[in-house]
């Protein structure tokens, strides 16, 4: 109920306009979640910037960092680190090769990038509950990949007790869409049939999935890894997810171990995974790769995923249709 009536509260004084917001002077696309842990943002994220960038734009990503001592605004170069700036700014920059501003104040930030003129689009990330920087469209993505997720988005509890970081259907109306994330297609109906009534009518729905598209070794070279026998490991909120996808991809998870989420690794524990191994080829997400090549280390390989959103063109044209707006 306190934390509840806090987000509540907050959330009134930005809509009464108590609370002052930043207008910024290029179009600004916020990606989000309602919950705390893996939703698939960070890749919804990586996924916009390719597009855009393939489109014309010159899209920048703005974050706050999360984990990284920088408080910014900085743009992000190759002589950060993670410890820095975050892994997910190393990361959103080595996949969607874009440039990417870290600011603990997303209005700072923002006025960074139209200052130096770093791109012409904004894609704000973890933008749903920072409302200091104003946005044309929201984009809140949930992650349904089990049955338990979609329980849970059913009963919609807030912290502690829940997953949301405010109450669900006060955030759903703020967004203009939802993007229900999945590594496979795996949603009984009747959830999905109780969950779409939860919806406002307003709200747009589409899916998203993470397909496999390859095994690489973590240095970006091109040595690929062909469907083996392997020790996966990750630090994920949702590691079954990854560990799913090694599956789908035609490899035998012998061996897997998972880490909390931001893990940071060491040489130490990198050697351990290799002892433990025995041989075995070593295989993380992207997301972990970008700390384990700060290490030195290059002889462990990466599931490098593609993200879809469908309907894609539908997607698009709503994109489009805000930021000519």
């Amino acid at each position: 109920m306190i934390w509840s009536a806090v987000t509540s509260t907050r959330n009134t004084l930005y809509d009464k306009g108590y609370l002052k917001t930043y207008k910024s002077t290029l179009p600004v696309i916020s990606v989000g979640n309602l919950t705390v842990g893996g939703n698939g943002k960070t890749p919804l994220a990586i996924y916009l910037c390719k597009t855009l960038s393939r489109l014309g734009f010159r899209p920048v990503t703005l974050m706050r960092g999360y984990k990284g001592k920088l408080k910014g605004p900085v743009l992000v170069t190759d002589a950060h680190t993670s410890f820095d700036v975050g892994e997910e700014a190393k990361l959103i920059a080595r996949e969607a090769n874009c440039s990417v501003v870290i600011s603990r104040e997303r209005a700072a930030g923002a006025k960074l990038i139209e200052k130096e003129c770093i791109g012409d689009l904004i894609v704000l990330d973890d933008g749903m509950q920072h409302r200091a920087l104003q946005r044309d469209i929201d984009l809140v993505t949930v992650f349904t990949g089990s049955v338990k997720s979609k329980k849970e988005f059913l009963q919609a509890k807030v912290l502690p007790f829940g997953r949301f970081r405010e109450g669900r259907d006060v955030g759903l109306k703020r967004a203009h869409a939802i993007i229900f994330s999945d590594r496979k297609p795996s949603l009984t109906e009747e959830i999905d049939q109780e969950i779409k009534k939860l919806l406002p009518e307003s709200l747009i729905t589409f899916k998203s999935q993470l397909l496999p598209r390859m095994v690489r070794s973590i240095n970006k070279d091109q040595n690929l890894l062909e469907p083996q026998a392997c020790f996966a490991f990750c630090g994920l909120a949702n590691p079954e997810g990854f560990f799913a996808s090694m599956a789908a991809f035609g490899f035998e998870v012998k061996l897997k171990k998972q880490f909390s989420d931001h893990h940071n690794y060491n040489k130490k524990e990198v050697e351990a995974l290799r002892k433990e191994a025995k041989g075995l080829p070593l295989v993380c997400t992207t997301k972990d790769a970008v700390k384990l090549v700060e290490l030195g280390i290059h002889d462990i390989y990466e599931l490098v995923t593609d993200m879809h959103v469908n309907p894609e063109d539908q997607f698009l044209e709503l994109l489009f249709s805000k930021i000519r707006n």
